[in-house]
């Protein structure tokens, strides 16, 4: 996590602590202070939240899940990014053909607070959901970038998808392991936007995910 209490915490059980307290106190004061009465089913969409990170946001199905109507959870993600937990990431379309123009995704600004809404410390190599851990590093390192003024995705019906449209201009698209990456899955995206630059960044397996701030 990036908040000074816990960088400054040398010890590896104390920072988790430290996040653990952080999500009790935003728990306890800012969502009250935001009007929000009934705290379990809030927590419970964070936590859904943070397993589908990456992924396009269907409100019915996190209704269901949540168990909340579809404007309360709408209303919620507006509380979790107006209080700075969360951004929600817009799609990219022109409206070409099965084109997705409506589902947002949703990114942690904070990686510990993920972690501990999934109570998972372990090592991203180690993890099942490294691939949308990856993503959501890649999401705040574009956000480093002072020429970055805009961060959509592109996804149609059949699940293509571009993780990054960077400006309208230029695209990225992440994946923990370089060997996921085919070219089938961007025939669409460059048949439809030739004129926008595309580049893969990979973790371990290819570039570090500090290479994304070069691009």
């Amino acid at each position: 996590g990036g908040y000074p209490c816990v960088v400054t915490e040398n010890d590896y059980a104390g920072k988790q602590k430290r996040l653990e307290e952080l999500v009790h106190l935003f728990l306890d004061l800012d969502l009250r202070r935001a009007g929000v009465k009934n705290i379990s089913p809030f927590y419970n969409l964070m936590k859904f939240l943070a397993e589908k990170t990456g992924e396009p946001l269907n409100m019915s199905e996190l209704s269901g899940l949540s168990g909340i109507t579809s404007p309360t959870v709408e209303a919620y993600l507006r509380i979790l990014s107006n209080l700075g937990i969360v951004s929600l990431t817009l799609p990219f379309t022109t409206q070409k053909p099965k084109e997705l123009g409506r589902m947002p995704k949703c990114y942690f600004w904070d990686m510990g607070i993920r972690n501990v809404l999934l109570n998972n410390f372990s090592n991203i190599e180690d993890r099942l959901d490294r691939d949308g851990y990856f993503e959501n590093l890649c999401f705040l390192l574009l956000h480093q970038r002072a020429n970055v003024k805009s961060l959509k995705f592109w996804r149609n019906q059949n699940k293509q998808e571009v993780d990054f449209i960077i400006n309208e201009t230029d695209a990225v698209d992440t994946s923990f392991n370089a060997q996921s990456f085919s070219p089938n899955k961007y025939k669409t995206f460059q048949k439809f936007y030739p004129e926008i630059s595309l580049k893969r960044v990979a973790s371990v397996f290819g570039n570090s995910a500090e290479d994304i701030l070069t691009l």
